[in-house]
């Protein structure tokens, strides 16, 4: 389990080939670094990379500043590979400000004293004790207490269980976004074509109208022209309305 923390922060977990199974941001500035790119499946090294050089085009890091600080947390039911992928980690990190000549180094992350304190309270190390949290963020019948008698693996497994949870109540919703969307248009595209055509005649008949006849065909093609306005008003209230709660 590694925490990447830039602001963006990115939690990953890597197999013990150093391929990335699971990625997560642990923040909105992550929810954007992650938005647009692939790193599940990836080597750790090309996975650190693309997170540097998407945060560098996204404005995160700034290329000219004189040092940029990544730090880098892990935790691994084995001491010594978590050491490993740790080290590991930071070294791709220091490589890929290298390959782009940018001031950045990679550096282990520290705790707040009080964190620290309430890791050694319950006798573990802070960082299992932060991805106990993380596990009991995501799962509402976690109790920390309960999460802390938990493996890596299984407080792993957790998440990654969240995640692929999240991805179908995604999908789910998604669905159903364009669905009601797709009735939305089916009532009211319609509706608006049909006022548009009839703007139209009338601004055709009008060319060839007789004087007293122009008044009336003019006030008519006002009419249909405020219909039409409230009604593309309207629709497009609806639409944005149901974006906003599947957002939501």
């Amino acid at each position: 389990y590694l925490t990447v923390d830039i602001n963006p922060s990115v939690e990953l977990i890597v197999n013990k080939h150093e391929k990335v199974i699971y990625a997560n941001p642990l923040n909105e500035d992550a929810e954007i670094l992650l938005a647009d790119i692939v790193i599940v499946g990836l080597d750790l090294d090309e996975a650190l990379d693309l997170i540097i050089e998407t945060a560098t085009t996204l404005g995160y890091i700034d290329p000219e500043a004189e040092e940029t600080y990544v730090m880098v947390s892990s935790i691994s039911k084995n001491a010594e590979m978590g050491e490993q992928i740790r080290t590991k980690a930071k070294e791709h990190i220091n490589k890929a400000f290298e390959n782009r000549m940018m001031m950045g180094r990679a550096e282990d992350k520290g705790y707040e004293p009080d964190f620290i304190a309430e890791a050694e309270s319950y006798n573990v190390t802070p960082g299992f004790l932060f991805l106990a949290k993380k596990a009991v963020e995501v799962n509402d019948e976690l109790l920390l207490e309960d999460a802390l008698l938990l493996t890596v693996e299984e407080l792993q497994t957790i998440l990654k269980d969240s995640k692929q949870a999240n991805r179908d109540v995604v999908q789910a919703l998604r669905e159903e976004f364009f669905q009601e969307r797709a009735l939305l248009f089916e009532t009211y595209l319609p509706q608006i074509q049909a006022l548009e055509d009839a703007i139209e005649e009338k601004e055709l008949a009008l060319v060839d109208a007789l004087d007293e006849q122009k008044v009336t065909l003019q006030a008519e093609i006002d009419q249909l022209t405020l219909d039409l306005e409230a009604l593309k008003t309207e629709f497009q209230g609806l639409v944005d309305a149901l974006r906003d709660e599947f957002h939501e």
